[in-house]
């Protein structure tokens, strides 16, 4: 494009040598002729403009046909052609509602693969995906910030199991202590319910932090909080699948709630006692999880107490606002608490051995042993007397200012429950 401006201008010029002042050139707005000035009333010297149009040896018209390229340039830079997309060394597309339409395989992060069964069929199965398929029976219950590996069906409805092998070694305080680390808590990673009490002192404390840490390191560590409830909310009435709340929730509150959550209230049912055969509180209030909700009101699937079966006055029943909690929570008026368990467990292990799967004719399965927990202290080489320390199970119990018979009598530190055990 340049050289055939150039010869534009060059042929401009020689024209010029055969135009007589009677003869001037045609007005062209904004363009002189190179090599000597026009002898009319439309010439603009080089360096000035008219319009904001810049005056040069070649005129205002360079200016617009390179603003053009420029423009046409950027365009084209933006451009992805169609045949590039999903395709290798190509883009990603989206559809309407912003979801992939191509399989992304990375080395960082894989969301598929594909498995060749014996007979050669090749098979295409997840290896994580997002929580909200309504193939999960739980899809309405996690949110979009959980995510669930393995044992999720792929289009064909064929599962995907998987094993999960973890490595590492760990070598300082708090999270870097240990190679697996798991919380329940309200806190962030940032925060103390999210580090790893393992040497559990600020290492900017420098000696002091030495000296008041064990420097230990744990392959896993776990950490259980009894979180305050996302919402505590105040009721204003009840009926047998909601609750209308005395002030409308805000935005922010409603974004921490999710279908089939956990929702409390300190509204008793009257048929269930307050205390247990130790005389410990106990749950006596009315319970429900979540179906749906708007800023006022909330809908559950239906109210009953915890563990209390078939009550005396029926379960499904009408919270009486009249019936509060004194305890527990001493409010004088209904509330609800959202988003907090009943009871924690910070390990509950399920094994199911059935025998008919075992034996017989049609059985289907092999193991008939099993060992709850095994531990191996392999040591070697310590040829003096008092040379390491090996501790088994040890339970560490402390209650700060607490009332000596705070722990009711059916607690204890370690049970062996198995009446039918040859020993325990």
């Amino acid at each position: 494009m340049t050289r055939h401006l150039l010869a534009f201008a060059g042929l401009a010029a020689s024209a010029a040598f055969f135009v007589s002042a009677a003869h001037a050139a045609p007005e062209l707005p904004g363009f002189y002729w190179p090599g000597g000035a026009r002898q009319d009333s439309t010439f603009n010297a080089p360096g000035t403009s008219i319009n904001g149009m810049r005056i040069d040896a070649f005129g205002a018209l360079i200016d617009k046909i390179n603003s053009d390229l420029a423009e046409a340039e950027i365009l084209a830079q933006a451009a992805i052609p169609k045949a590039q997309i999903d395709v290798a060394n190509g883009v990603a597309g989206l559809d309407a509602n912003g979801n992939v339409t191509a399989n992304l395989l990375s080395v960082a992060s894989t969301t598929q693969t594909v498995y060749t069964a014996p007979d050669g069929t090749l098979v295409t199965l997840p290896l994580s995906v997002l929580a909200g398929l309504s193939a999960m029976n739980f899809s309405p219950t996690v949110g979009a910030e959980s995510v669930v590996m393995g044992g999720l069906p792929d289009a064909a409805g064929t599962v995907g199991h998987q094993a999960l092998t973890l490595v590492g070694r760990p070598y300082s305080n708090y999270n870097a202590g240990c190679t697996l680390c798991v919380f329940s808590t309200a806190d962030n990673i940032h925060e103390g319910g999210g580090m790893a009490g393992l040497s559990g002192m600020d290492p900017v404390g420098g000696a002091y932090s030495v000296s008041h840490g064990d420097m230990a390191a744990a392959g896993f560590y776990q950490y259980d909080e009894f979180s305050d409830a996302r919402v505590l909310a105040q009721a204003a009435s009840f009926t047998a699948t909601t609750v209308t709340l005395a002030t409308p929730m805000t935005i922010e509150q409603m974004a921490q709630l999710h279908p089939r959550m956990y929702i409390a209230t300190n509204v008793v049912n009257t048929a269930v006692s307050a205390t247990n055969a130790n005389g410990t509180p106990q749950e006596n209030t009315y319970w429900g999880y979540i179906k749906s909700w708007t800023a006022n009101t909330i809908t559950v699937y239906g109210w009953g107490v915890p563990n209390a079966g078939s009550l005396a006055d029926g379960d499904g029943q009408i919270p009486d606002i009249s019936k509060l909690d004194t305890t527990k929570a001493t409010y004088t008026v209904p509330m609800v608490f959202i988003g907090i368990p009943a009871k924690i467990w910070s390990k509950n292990t399920v094994v199911h051995m059935d025998g008919n799967k075992i034996y017989g004719a049609n059985a289907t399965a092999r193991a008939n042993s099993y060992v709850r927990e095994e531990e191996d202290f392999l040591a070697q080489n310590f040829t003096k007397p008092n040379s390491f320390t090996y501790q088994g199970p040890t339970v560490s119990y402390n209650c700060s200012n607490c009332d000596a018979n705070a722990a009711s009598p059916d607690s204890y530190g370690y049970l062996i429950n198995g009446g039918g055990l040859p020993r325990a």
